[in-house]
């Protein structure tokens, strides 16, 4: 794809300005890392917005709380990147429904940008785990792993769960499942029973490719990547309505192996309606 960066700068700009909660420097930062696609330090944005850091920290944060940006950390300097385009664009869309519109038009030219440069970015392993509240930043870090994958994909809990919600995690998913990548996905998720809404969701995963079984064996949302990654969703606790669900990813082939090992035990098991 060939992208006219001065036309995608034209409609992110009609697309920013229709989320009426972002300040003018939210918007000029969001602009400046959507269209880079690499991270950049708080100085390298501050530069290029020509926003002081008495401005640009508040609005990092904010952004960053929201689920539009993550930080990297880059050769101990702290650096700033948009979540994928993906995630990003559903959480723009949000607040019209004439955004939609836009968010589709920029969708695949912000993916190029992002993923041509995810080359050169190197994630922090250190950790064991990492988590947040965003579903955006989360759903991002969802995207990353997806496209990545070589082997197999497993999707477990009490439904199909949050990383398949939106039609481009869906897509994202079947894609793998079919050549050239050829990735084996089983979904192992309960019985929706009567509820026609949950059943719709998981049938339109069953194609060539993609396996499904219903078991009620796992009560968390989970993703397992290439027996590498791990991907979860917390429960809130009993009565806090209003408490944030955590979206964890932790990296340990160890741990995954094991759950893996439950997840073939389980898959193995006789069931009706399989």
């Amino acid at each position: 794809m060939t992208i006219e960066i001065s036309k995608v700068r034209e409609r992110v700009r009609r697309l920013l300005d229709l989320d009426y909660s972002l300040t003018p420097n939210e918007r000029k930062v969001l602009e400046l890392l959507l269209l880079k696609g690499y991270p950049l330090s708080a100085k390298e944005i501050g530069s290029q917005t020509n926003t002081n850091s008495r401005s640009l920290y508040p609005a990092l944060e904010k952004l960053e709380k929201r689920g539009l940006i993550v930080r990297v950390p880059s050769s101990g300097v702290k650096t700033y990147r948009v979540v994928h385009p993906v995630a990003l664009l559903m959480e723009l869309a949000k607040p019209a429904t004439s955004a939609i519109g836009i968010a589709e038009e920029l969708r695949g030219e912000l993916t190029e940008i992002y993923e041509s440069a995810q080359a050169g970015v190197q994630e922090d392993e250190s950790d064991y785990a990492a988590a947040t509240f965003s579903p955006s930043a989360s759903i991002s870090s969802v995207l990353v792993r997806l496209k990545e994958a070589q082997e197999e994909i497993w999707i477990l809990g009490p439904e199909v769960g949050w990383m398949v919600h939106t039609g481009m995690m869906r897509s994202e998913i079947l894609a793998k499942a079919k050549p050239p990548a050829s990735v084996k996905v089983r979904v192992m998720v309960n019985d929706p029973g009567a509820d026609e809404e949950k059943r719709k969701a998981i049938d339109q995963l069953r194609v060539p490719g993609v396996e499904v079984k219903y078991s009620s064996g796992f009560a968390t949302p989970m993703l397992i990547i290439d027996r590498e990654y791990l991907f979860l969703q917390t429960k809130r606790a009993a009565g806090a309505t209003d408490a944030p669900l955590a979206y964890v990813r932790i990296h340990a082939s160890e741990l995954c192996r094991d759950l893996r090992r439950l997840c073939e035990q389980e898959w193995s098991k006789p069931q009706k309606g399989a």
